[in-house]
């Protein structure tokens, strides 16, 4: 993760939701049901190396956004809120510019229905 000037957590975050992975994995993940590290690995199609996701997992962690529990994760209260704002922002995307998601097809990360 790009270090940001020390003391601004609110850029931190923002750096950190802007990252490849985090809107895929956070919203996949459901508030009370907790995750093991290979969750994240199919949550994400197979695509994210295990060095990245480690890395995700940690910055997640440290920013309140996810806690571990014997090596099993979950949404805090913050990450609940947040995955609430991505749910938010996909509906207007939805609504207002539906022609956004015409051409989406299996391999769309966020349209992966998770069985």
């Amino acid at each position: 993760m790009t270090r940001v000037k020390q003391g601004c957590s609110i850029l931190e975050y923002y750096c950190f939701l802007g990252r490849k992975w985090s809107y895929p994995i956070l919203y996949h993940m459901n508030a009370n049901k907790d995750y093991s590290f290979e969750d994240f690995i199919f949550i994400t199609n197979r695509k994210i190396s295990r060095s990245i996701l480690d890395d995700f997992i940690k910055n997640a962690i440290r920013l309140l956004i996810i806690s571990k529990s014997e090596k099993r994760y979950r949404l805090t209260r913050l990450g609940i809120l947040v995955k609430q704002n991505f749910e938010n922002m996909r509906s207007i995307f939805q609504n207002h510019y539906s022609d956004i998601c015409i051409d989406c097809s299996s391999k769309c990360l966020i349209n992966k229905q998770r069985t």
